[in-house]
């Protein structure tokens, strides 16, 4: 009989024989790929050992010799004991497109941490914690900041040396407390961040899950379970935390279940948030716990070992920390303990940013485990079960990617984002920005989700440290103590210690910026609230008469009035500094053409059909896109709380063309989230210091009550819609959008655009460098399948792409995709976006200044709009040829908000018609203009701001006046036909179109861009029908009709005439015409065939060419909208909740209009019984100001 030793000596030879037939098998299948190492068992097996420490060493080896292809390495690290590296951007690019289901990242995860044995049964847990960091911690995190920042000087205060002499300090063993008292300030609150047990456990845990995986790794996998019985800590740490997470969240949830999640004292904290998304199954104690403690454990473990790096690499480069703090003082001077502030540190993100680049945190990135075979496209195969991964220490020493990249610059990146040639540098080289260059957060879809919030954190406690310590390494050293690499992983050595003392000489803290209210202070905040109110009063009175009132700027960024260019004399131009919407700057108009241009010309029409006329257009061609982030400002506060102006302003477009479109989207709907509901209770939220690309867009949350109100807006008015999918991640497609809007809007939703620009995704950071046409095709098809397999999107041929900018691609690549022909059924619409300048340098610092004066004239010609869609003219050829119809999605005057003096100046208003006329000639069927907030220059219309929307009303601009006379250009027979009839030999100052009808001419629209008052560049238009040259008779009538579009200098802002009547000036506007309309009767000479029309200098004459061409343009009076004077506003509506039927967006007929007042001045109120007026509120507002007053004073004298 056997002994236990010949037994166990026969397993150990039968294992390590299956071990070398299992080991040359799993070779097999990747032999054609070179190795770093050895290639034999037993070399590969002693390599597989060796990897454990040289692996950072090994990865580097392979990345250079084997650059833009790939190696393999032997690890004990994963499951094949293979590892397959690959470099290069294309590589890299390949890996990270990959499909999930192609290509696992969370197996690679349960490998490196050895989820299985590590974790137990939480192994396989459903991650929804993972959206509550990409989402819910990374929106709350700005406005919680102030705690964040209290915390760091608490604990700082608690940890750090005290003295003003030099102490020795072990760094990373303190700083994990600090860190894990700040990040649970924001996670669980005051007091259990504070609690010594709660952040014991949370800190060992930590500290268990990266050193009990890598234990395991050393055991032989057959051995592997056996270690979990001694490694496997969670279930007892987990009940650990149970004891003091439990009663909150058994309360959280009994609250939740009994008042709803939106319960009045509901903490928004990391326990509510993972309440409001964990599945049914998972609202419990256990696993609301375990993902508490997930998110511990990376927060806690990642940013105490960037923040150690970047403090080491401070304290052996003090060099490096009077510019820091010289940086940190200007900026939190002038900004604040705020995210913001973080931010604005650009020195000290690119010193945080080049620590990492060369201390790292591990060797690879961008893991993935192969679930089938995949082949990237230079043929080489990775088998199903193999790991792949980035060479990320490669990649960071790479000398084509980094100047010098062995030597220490720590202003290496915020001087790429100052001195880059390249307009999106600023975004591209931040800390947090994904890119093939920069792998510390990995790339892609799987990048770490919690790096913003990470990231902003580390800045404000290195920012901390460094105005309130000095620091140096013991005995002066200019050389960081090394760490230790472990299994691919780089960790600061825990016992090495740095030189830390109080300054003498410390700036303000967060504690002495924002003092805690004291007795002492009681009295001055009295004060200030009275005075609050007081001005509040006082400014709605006086405001009207001031020449420049003082306003609520909507995050404008960079407005410097250096940069707008040169400007004639206007009041208080010089010294603007308030919102865009309203900046007096004004241009000189260029002068009259030398040699003078030809003042009488003639245009020739025929009836019964002409050449060269476009497709039929619609009425309502001349539309407007609304950036998501301002709907509350322009569409109404809620479905039931309606703009006035803004229906009224609907109401004058759909009167003349028979409807209106409205896009809501723009570069917020890209990561726009629908919710139940907001923190604020508003429809949608913004989180202003989350911002992304150059037009620092926020990201915001929205309830479907925004859809609801866009419902109400076309009971009343016949407004169609397009809405906007988000397309940030189409891993995790969200159809929310689809599926409410649908359902609320009905035949109303007329597209759902996808992708917003999606060839400058790139360029902001959105995707990797080397996303083409091609990859837009690839996530098109899966959110068509998406789509297919959800029962609540009913219509899904409302699509609309490719919606490129033509900034890095043009059309023609993407047609050339086959993507029309694929997705025929789904598209509603092709569409591009183009604005045809920008003024980003003014705005926000980024690209190229622009002289606004310079450019003025550019505007002022035909050759303008020619030039904008000459690209597109081949394209929408190809629509035809479809059956397609293509849309201009979005334009204006510029990019990045307009330019002062010319997008809200008549020049504009003369461009905007010319351009969207030449887009109707040249087969595009429709084009929406762009509508922004507060900080831009070329909105069509502009409310006031909302802390002056009690005393002033709406601002109409140029853009607005060109859709209203191109309204009744086209009219509402969606039958009309445009043709550019080069008029006057072609002169581009001069331009004319003619508009037909069943093949004959209804209505022209002349020209003049030309400023002069003398009347010699007036120009006469001899317009004949017929006769002549044409074969026809005479068709010219006994009379025309002709309204005029006028003002005395296309440099002129506000107060424009159409027919007489006006919007006036800023702030004067309910959205109603004022003033008698003026329409001119010409008498038409029919003997000699022509009717005369005057076109003065600057202006647009629209002529009627048959009674029944106007009649259909002026049908019955424009209705206007009332309201309830409750409001204590002239400009929104109130509606009942039971007027308006919100279920599917349709107004109930029975209006009582006894309960409704009208804003629109002039109108008769319909709230006779009620007797509030403007001047009852303002003197109640005055005697509420004087009880206050006197009261504070009387408080105040007692203490």
């Amino acid at each position: 009989m056997a002994t236990i030793a010949e037994l166990l000596g026969t397993a150990i030879v039968l294992y390590v024989l299956h071990q070398w037939f299992m080991f040359y098998r799993i070779r097999s299948k990747i032999r054609n790929i070179p190795t770093i190492g050895s290639d034999s068992f037993l070399g590969a097996t002693l390599d597989s050992f060796k990897f454990i420490f040289r692996g950072h060493k090994l990865i580097k080896e392979g990345y250079f010799k084997y650059h833009g292809t790939a190696f393999k390495v032997p690890t004990i690290t994963t499951s094949t004991g293979w590892m397959i590296v690959v470099s290069g951007e294309q590589l890299i690019e390949e890996l990270r497109k990959a499909p999930s289901d192609v290509m696992s990242f969370n197996l690679v995860t349960v490998d490196q941490l050895q989820t299985e044995i590590v974790f137990g049964k939480h192994a396989h847990a459903n991650e929804f914690q993972i959206g509550v960091v990409r989402n819910s911690l990374t929106r709350a995190f700005p406005s919680r900041f102030a705690e964040l920042k209290d915390e760091i000087v608490q604990s700082c205060d608690h940890y750090l040396p005290k003295g003003s002499d030099w102490v020795p300090f072990q760094l990373q063993t303190n700083l994990v407390h600090i860190v894990c008292r700040t990040s649970n300030r924001l996670f669980v609150g005051l007091p259990l961040c504070r609690d010594p047990e709660y952040r014991k456990i949370q800190e060992e845990w930590t500290i268990h899950v990266m050193i009990a995986a890598q234990i395991v790794y050393l055991f032989p996998k057959p051995l592997r379970p056996i270690s979990a019985l001694f490694l496997n800590k969670v279930e007892s740490m987990t009940k650990k935390v149970e004891k003091f997470l439990g009663p909150i969240i058994i309360e959280r949830l009994e609250k939740d279940a009994k008042f709803g999640p939106k319960w009045e004292g509901r903490p928004s904290d990391l326990i509510s948030w993972l309440i409001d998304l964990a599945p049914p199954e998972h609202k419990n104690i256990e696993d609301i716990t375990v993902r508490v403690m997930f998110i511990n454990f990376a927060a806690i473990h990642t940013t105490t070992l960037i923040l150690t790096n970047t403090l080491f690499d401070l304290a052996a480069r003090t060099e490096y920390i009077e510019p820091l703090r010289t940086e940190m003082e200007e900026v939190i001077g002038n900004h604040g303990w705020t995210k913001e502030a973080m931010g604005r540190l650009w020195k000290l993100d690119s010193f945080m940013k080049e620590s990492s680049r060369l201390a790292g945190v591990s060797n690879v990135a961008v893991g993935r485990k192969a679930l089938k075979d995949f082949t990237f496209s230079n043929g080489l195969t990775i088998p199903a079960g193999y790991t792949v991964a980035a060479a990320s220490s490669g990649v960071h020493a790479d000398p084509t990617i980094y100047e010098d990249p062995d030597s220490f610059n720590g202003f290496r990146f915020s001087e790429m984002r100052q001195n880059g040639t390249n307009e999106y540098d600023p975004l591209r080289h931040q800390m947090v920005s994904l890119d093939t260059t920069y792998l510390l957060f990995g790339h892609g879809r799987h990048a770490c989700p919690g790096r913003f919030f990470a990231v902003n954190e580390i800045k404000a406690m290195t920012a901390h440290i460094l105005l309130n310590y000095d620091i140096k390494l013991p005995g002066d050293a200019r050389v960081v103590p090394p760490g230790r690499w472990f299994a691919g992983n780089r960790i600061p050595d825990p016992k090495a210690e740095m030189m830390f003392r109080k300054r003498k000489d410390t700036i303000a803290t967060a504690s002495s910026r924002f003092p805690e209210a004291n007795p002492k202070n009681i009295m001055t905040a009295s004060k200030w609230v009275m005075f609050g109110i007081l001005a509040n009063v006082l400014g709605a009175f006086v405001a009207p008469f001031t020449a420049v009132a003082a306003v609520t700027v909507y995050y404008q960024l960079g407005h410097q009035q250096s940069l707008l260019g040169t400007a004639t004399a206007t009041a208080n131009a010089a010294s603007y500094t308030g919102a865009a919407a309203y900046d007096p700057t004004t241009l000189n108009a260029p002068p009259p053409p030398n040699p003078p241009i030809q003042t009488q010309f003639g245009i020739q029409l025929r009836n019964g059909g002409t050449p060269g006329v476009s497709i039929t257009q619609s009425g309502a061609f001349f539309g407007f896109s609304i950036e998501m982030s301002v709907v509350d400002q322009l569409l109404g506060r809620n479905s039931t709380v309606l703009q006035v102006p803004f229906l009224n302003l609907l109401s004058n477009l759909a009167r003349r063309a028979g409807g209106v479109r409205i896009r809501v989207g723009g570069n917020t709907q890209e990561t726009a989230v629908l919710v139940d509901h907001t923190n604020n209770g508003r429809i949608l939220e913004k989180d202003i210091n989350g911002v992304s690309n150059p037009t620092q867009t926020p990201p915001l949350d929205y309830t479907r009550d925004l859809i609801y109100m866009m419902g109400n807006i076309s009971s009343f008015v016949p407004v169609d819609w397009f809405l906007g999918i988000p397309f940030h991640d189409t891993d995790n497609l969200h159809l929310a959008v689809a599926e409410v809007g649908q359902q609320v809007l009905g035949s109303r939703l007329i597209g759902l655009q996808v992708g917003n620009e999606p060839d400058l995704y790139a360029r902001h950071g959105h995707r990797g460098s080397g996303y083409g046409p091609y990859d837009y095709f690839g996530e098109f098809g899966s959110l068509v399948s998406a789509m297919d397999g959800d029962e609540d999107v009913v219509n899904r041929g409302l699509l609309i792409g490719p919606n490129i900018a033509t900034g890095d691609w043009f059309p023609e690549q993407v047609w050339d995709t086959g993507f029309v022909d694929t997705f025929s059924n789904n598209l509603a619409f092709l569409a591009v976006e183009h604005y045809p300048a920008d003024n980003c340098y003014a705005q926000f610092g980024v690209g190229t200044p622009h002289d606004p004066q310079e450019l003025f004239p550019a505007f002022l010609t035909h050759e303008s709009g020619r030039e904008i869609v000459n690209p597109y003219r081949n394209s929408t050829l190809y629509a035809q040829e479809k059956g397609k119809r293509m849309l201009m999605f979005e334009t204006n005057t510029a990019s990045c908000g307009g330019f002062p003096g010319i997008s809200d100046s008549f020049g504009a208003a003369l461009w905007g018609l010319d351009y969207a006329m030449q887009m109707a000639h040249s087969n595009f069927s429709g084009a929406l203009f762009h509508v922004g907030g507060q900080n831009v220059f070329y909105n069509p219309f502009t409310p006031p701001p909302t802390n002056q929307s009690t005393f002033r009303q709406w601002t109409i601009g140029p853009i607005y006046y060109a859709s209203l006379v191109m309204a009744e250009a086209l009219g509402p027979s969606n039958n009309a036909q445009v043709l550019d009839l080069e008029a006057n030999g072609g002169n581009p100052n001069t331009p004319a179109y003619a508009i037909y009808e069943n093949g004959n001419p209804v209505r022209v629209l002349l020209f003049n861009y030309i400023t002069d008052l003398s009347g010699a560049n007036d120009v006469t238009v001899g317009i004949s029908i017929g006769g002549g040259q044409t074969g026809q008779q005479n068709g010219t009538p006994g009379q025309v009709r002709v309204k005029h579009l006028l003002a005395s200098s296309v440099s002129q802002k506000g107060n424009f005439t159409w027919a007489g009547q006006t919007f006036g000036a800023n702030f004067e506007s309910d959205g109603r015409l004022q003033g008698q309309e003026n329409i001119e009767t010409v008498p038409c000479d029919q003997i000699n065939n022509v009717c005369d029309i005057r076109v003065p200098a600057p202006g647009v004459a629209l002529v009627f060419l048959t009674g029944d061409a106007l009649s259909e343009v002026e049908r019955g009076a424009t209705t206007t909208f009332p309201t309830t004077v409750m409001t204590k506003t002239m400009n929104t509506a109130t509606i009942d909740p039971s007027i308006l039927a919100t279920s599917n967006g349709h107004r109930a007929m029975n209006v009582d209009k006894a309960h409704l007042g009208s804003t629109s001045k002039g109108s008769v109120s319909g709230a006779n019984g009620i007797g509030v007026t403007f001047e009852n509120i303002f003197v109640a507002s005055m005697a509420l100001a004087a009880v206050v007053m006197a009261v504070t004073l009387k408080l105040t004298s007692n203490l």
